[in-house]
């Protein structure tokens, strides 16, 4: 009995802590530049993965630097080629400055009109996308915003749902008398 609970609580810590990893971040061609100029970026991310199913990823993203202004994120999956993801919707909250971190949940939702291959998506990159509040649709445009690309390699899994349009035959077969039956060994 105590060796079963022993084990048990062996297995569940180890599945907790495979469940929370930290996303690296990607540095790309702004940053190599600010980094040579030898600007120091005011603003940063961390993102860590709390859990994660087939078709959900519950994340947790620890931000500094965004206290002047009013701000929301976005939060896009993408491909391999750097393409969002129509599956899983982008998700935008707003930046709460005194809580430095925020808490989103990604859902897959299978496309009806997409033919999966191997009943798997899978995503590489994770970016974040930080707005400006307060402006106009053409200034939001305008205005270059700051951007947060990490390596997240996942596996999404395709789970089929049968809609509301399926029609399934059935036969109906007479049995024959009860006494008739045998019981199966």
């Amino acid at each position: 009995m105590k060796v079963d609970l022993l084990i048990g609580l062996y297995l569940l810590i180890c599945m907790t802590a495979k469940a929370q990893r930290t996303l690296n971040p990607i540095s790309d061609l702004a940053d190599d530049i600010e980094s040579i100029l030898g600007k120091s970026a005011k603003s940063k991310m961390k993102v860590t993965v709390q859990s994660e199913t087939g078709v959900g990823m519950e994340l947790n993203c620890e931000y500094e630097g965004f206290t002047e202004k009013k701000y929301s994120i976005k939060f896009e999956v993408l491909s391999k080629l750097k393409t969002t993801l129509k599956e899983i919707t982008p998700v935008t909250l707003e930046l709460n400055t005194r809580a430095k971190s925020i808490d989103v949940n990604l859902q897959f939702k299978p496309l009806a009109s997409q033919i999966y291959q191997n009943n798997l998506v899978e995503s590489s990159f994770l970016r974040l996308t930080v707005i400006e509040e307060g402006l106009s649709e053409l200034e939001k445009l305008l205005r270059e915003n700051r951007s947060y690309l990490f390596d997240c390699k996942k596996a999404w899994s395709v789970k089929t749902i049968a809609n509301n349009n399926t029609v399934v035959e059935i036969r109906l077969m007479p049995l024959p008398a009860a006494a008739a039956l045998k019981p199966s060994n």
